[in-house]
């Protein structure tokens, strides 16, 4: 059996029979995007987790894009039932402004803000459902 690669996060490992990441759930037979830039993408809120372990995916995630030289991130993180967002959004938003304080990070596009015209689809392989989608944010590091 031969160790395969996923080419969003990285992760090493046999996935015969699978068709995505067990860590990023990425799709693994892809087309590669040729020309446009890879979004390695990281569902925070996959399993519900707390806001402190979602954080943490987060930190994780962006160390490794960053360790990686990736341009962008797409955080999902979901709404949450309120109506007026989640904690793990709200958390994450405030998170997120630090680091832009801190001049860590490049652009936050929250999904709400996108429009199937913005940029951000044009030159990545992010397709236009991520547009005005409330419980993702695009990050441009």
């Amino acid at each position: 059996m031969t160790e395969q690669e996923c080419p969003n996060c990285g992760m090493r490992g046999h996935f015969s029979g699978l068709r995505e990441c067990p860590k990023c759930e990425a799709d693994l037979f892809a087309e590669p995007a040729s020309e446009k830039g890879i979004v390695r993408r990281v569902n925070l809120e996959r399993g519900h987790p707390t806001v402190e372990v979602a954080l943490r995916r987060f930190e994780q995630a962006f160390t490794q894009a960053r360790a990686k030289s990736s341009k962008y991130l797409a955080l999902i993180h979901g709404y949450g039932s309120s109506g007026r967002g989640g904690a793990i959004k709200v958390a994450l938003m405030e998170h997120l402004q630090v680091l832009r304080n801190r001049n860590v990070l490049g652009s936050v596009l929250p999904g709400e803000t996108l429009n199937r015209r913005h940029w951000i689809f044009k030159k990545t392989d992010l397709d236009q459902s991520f547009s005005g989608n409330k419980g993702i944010t695009i990050l441009v590091l």
